[in-house]
């Protein structure tokens, strides 16, 4: 009977105990882990360009340097280029214009088209750069971003991102010649610069659009042609009609590639160091693509 009394007062308190565990405030909800992200922020920009999508030297290099751009910003950001192509924002003499009144974010814009509006960027695409692409591309990096050339540009709102270099030039003719001399009498597709220096020679320059060189040759209108580099010369199919090639020991030139200063200002920091780095390395996207 006594050890009925004991085991009473123990049965109770351990009731007692489970009770007051069943009665205790609930433990509190995990808390909850960081809200999804609704996804990297998309950033598009439009470059306006008057050439084909084709072109060797102005769009592999362009491609990589925008998906190069993309890669460094993802995830935050979803960077993305847009092409057009062939003028259809703006022709070569407009691109200045059509990127500072913000109608494409950036675009290649070669001075000799505008006379009046950016030329001491002008002088840079005179053949007078090193012999050694890299090197002409870096120097030409170099000079867009003196001040002068900065201020030149400022008045449409505009600004250089990089330089776009095409490397050494070449003639492409339907009759052989051996030196400069034998172009003397020759009616010769030229383009900016050239002219003048072809004149000195005896050559005839003739200046239109590169669309309208390889109908040109066929009817004879021209006997040659300078069409930027030697790789339009494939690109266009010169050579089913001109069989000759003279190397004329001019160098590289070059044009900038300019952008819309209130896109530009518009851009997250790490985008524009993105793609600041990146320029930097355009020199190197276009002797690959060469």
């Amino acid at each position: 009977m006594k050890g009925k009394i004991l085991l009473i007062p123990l049965v109770l308190l351990l009731i007692a105990s489970l009770v007051a565990v069943g009665c205790a405030a609930p433990a509190p909800a995990p808390a909850p882990g960081p809200v999804p992200a609704a996804g990297p922020e998309k950033i598009t920009w439009m470059y306006g360009y008057y050439g084909p999508s084709t072109h060797p030297q102005v769009v592999p290099p362009g491609e990589e340097w925008a998906a190069n751009v993309a890669a460094r910003v993802w995830p935050e950001y979803d960077f993305e280029l847009k092409w057009g192509f062939m003028g259809v924002i703006a022709s070569a003499p407009e691109i200045v214009d059509a990127t500072g009144a913000g109608m494409q974010d950036c675009g290649r814009w070669m001075p000799s088209k505008g006379p009046g509006k950016t030329d001491l960027s002008d002088l840079a695409s005179f053949p007078v750069l090193p012999p050694d692409f890299e090197t002409a591309s870096n120097a030409q990096l170099e000079y867009y971003r003196t001040p002068l050339i900065v201020e030149e540009y400022d008045k449409w709102n505009c600004k250089v991102l990089a330089p776009s270099v095409f490397s050494s030039q070449a003639l492409i003719l339907t009759f052989p010649a051996e030196s400069l001399a034998d172009l003397e009498g020759h009616k010769i597709r030229m383009w900016g610069p050239y002219c003048k220096m072809f004149e000195k020679v005896g050559a005839v320059p003739i200046m239109f659009s590169i669309s309208e060189v390889y109908e040109a040759l066929q009817r004879g209108t021209v006997e040659g042609a300078q069409t930027g580099h030697p790789e339009n010369f494939v690109t266009y199919h010169f050579q089913d009609i001109a069989k000759n090639i003279l190397v004329t020991g001019t160098g590289p030139t070059s044009w900038p590639i300019i952008v819309n200063t209130d896109s530009w200002n518009a851009l997250p920091a790490k985008v524009k160091e993105a793609m600041t780095a990146e320029a930097n390395l355009l020199p190197k996207y276009n002797k690959k693509s060469i």
